[in-house]
């Protein structure tokens, strides 16, 4: 991949497994900032089967400020997914809270995206967990994204 970078413009590139304890670091902070609905940190194991071209880092000056780990499905039959297509889940999209509103997560998404077009993937899939659910459907749909469907829920406090 082609690196770009200026001093206030992070390089994303693919991760490797030297930025393992970078995204770990990531990864907790996201699940102390319980942003999402049950999501917790991966440990090391699962971030080594998570790695593929697919697992994207933001990097500047050394330093991970974001990234993107999505990996390839063949559909068993969807709404929105015929049977045997192949098709790209983004699993985890994360941009350090210093860095958001600047464009890293529209990057490493995008780059993401581009990477599974070259390889012949129409079809893209994002579930999210997210707690701030608008500003999350917002984001996805200025990226292209349609809904497919909505989970609520809702807990009725026990009487005492």
């Amino acid at each position: 991949m082609t690196r770009v970078e200026t001093a206030d413009r992070p390089t994303i590139r693919q991760a490797t497994p030297d930025d393992f304890p970078g995204i770990s670091l990531m990864q907790q902070t996201w699940e102390q900032e319980q942003i999402t609905h049950g999501q917790t940190a991966t440990d090391m194991a699962g971030l080594r089967d998570q790695l593929n071209e697919y697992f994207l880092v933001a990097e500047l000056e050394g330093q991970l400020v974001g990234m993107v780990a999505a990996s390839v499905h063949v559909s068993e039959g969807m709404a929105v997914i015929p049977a045997g297509e192949r098709y790209l889940a983004i699993n985890d999209l994360y941009v350090c809270s210093a860095w958001r509103a600047q464009g890293i997560g529209r990057r490493l998404l995008d780059a993401v995206l581009a990477r599974a077009e070259a390889q012949g993937l129409q079809y893209q899939l994002v579930y999210s967990a997210t707690k701030d659910l608008r500003r999350i459907m917002r984001f996805y749909e200025s990226c292209g994204f349609e809904s497919w469907y909505v989970q609520l829920y809702r807990r009725t406090p026990r009487k005492a």
